[in-house]
């Protein structure tokens, strides 16, 4: 009989804490192809190295505190929960946010996560708690445990650069797989209508430091949303080499200015989506800009204007100050299969009211 324990994850468990989530991760995403992730894997290594980023900067934002939590089977890993301790601001007023994501549990041990679970909502001196990566049996949880939905979190906006494997795609889905050469024709005449890289003035260049992005960062996001505090420490976490390519699977970071100076930053990657994997898809992880400057729409245009030519689709996560209309070109909202936010708030703000100020960036989890 099986005799299972939920303890602290330490350094020591790092390594085979990185088998278990590549392996749940990958059955994961066989099973729920269209979460907004958009298909995309990371090999072993990959989460390993993410994993080590990520103890560090815990410890240093948190040294008392605990990476998470491991379900263990004798000295087997078969559940995780990590925790994600994060500085987030409102109205000049500072919160202690402790968020958590990579929640997988064995199906024979499921009841298991259930205990995990609560064990994170009891981590003390915390002012809210948050999941960024939810899925329909975690969102379930929250609701169980009195969180609260975040509005919009199900849905992705997607933004066709150039529809021809997006419309192979849709006949693939369809299974109608002898129509792909069909759709890609149309999908290619249909691409001489879209004008999404247009120049609207602003200048994009290479992130040159975290330095720089902090205080950029700290000079235009808005007061009126609880947003992450981008500080050095946050961005290193995330992004750490900055002067990576797409080529290495790191995000890129670009600065846009004016003749006033910066005006903002966004961090995107690539990946490949669909079916058959024939979407090369571009993600918007983050992105802060001087609101009273220049509306989204813009900044869009100033994204798509610099990815990589052979991107096919431009994906972001709604979020609060993040929304798109039925009537924006190009542009359509995708329904996701449950909602991916949630919050329960422990401080003078109620979780009703949290929920529709928090604004979280993609990374937000890892």
């Amino acid at each position: 009989m099986s005799q299972y324990k939920i303890q602290p994850i330490d350094k020591d468990d790092l390594p085979q804490l990185a088998d278990f989530l590549h392996e749940s991760i990958e059955n994961f995403r066989d099973e729920n192809p269209y979460g907004s992730g958009g298909g995309q894997g990371r090999s072993r290594d990959t989460i390993f190295e993410s994993l080590q980023r990520s103890f560090k900067h815990q410890t240093q934002i948190d040294p008392t505190g605990q990476f998470g939590l491991k379900l263990c089977d004798d000295n087997t890993i078969c559940g995780s929960l990590l925790f994600f301790p994060q500085i987030y601001r409102f109205q000049n007023q500072t919160y202690r946010a402790l968020g958590s994501g990579s929640f997988f549990v064995d199906p024979n041990a499921r009841m298991q996560g259930f205990f995990m679970f609560r064990k994170y909502l009891a981590s003390k001196n915390y002012d809210f708690y948050f999941g960024n990566t939810c899925n329909t049996n975690s969102i379930a949880l929250w609701k169980n445990c009195k969180g609260v939905v975040v509005p919009n979190s199900d849905i992705e906006y997607l933004i066709i650069l150039k529809p021809a494997a997006v419309f192979e795609e849709l006949v693939l889905r369809k299974n109608k797989p002898w129509l792909s050469p069909v759709a890609r024709t149309a999908g290619l005449l249909a691409g001489c209508l879209t004008r999404w890289r247009r120049d609207i003035g602003l200048k994009v260049s290479t992130a040159e430091s975290h330095q720089q992005l902090a205080q950029i960062a700290d000079e235009v996001c808005p007061l009126d949303l609880m947003t992450a505090d981008r500080s050095v420490d946050y961005l290193q976490w995330h992004y750490p080499d900055l002067n990576s390519q797409s080529k290495n699977n790191q995000p890129q970071v670009f600065v846009f200015s004016d003749q006033n100076g910066p005006q903002g930053w966004f961090a995107i990657d690539y990946g490949q989506r669909g079916l058959r994997q024939q979407i090369n898809a571009a993600r918007i992880l983050d992105v802060v800009w001087a609101r009273k400057q220049y509306s989204f729409k813009q900044i869009l245009h100033v994204i798509a204007s610099t990815l990589d030519k052979p991107t096919d689709l431009l994906s972001i996560r709604a979020r609060p100050d993040i929304t798109l209309d039925a009537k924006f070109p190009h542009a359509y909202q995708r329904q996701l299969p449950a909602p991916e936010s949630a919050v329960l708030s422990k401080s003078d703000i109620g979780s009703e009211q949290l929920n529709m100020i928090v604004s979280f960036a993609t990374v937000d989890a890892v």
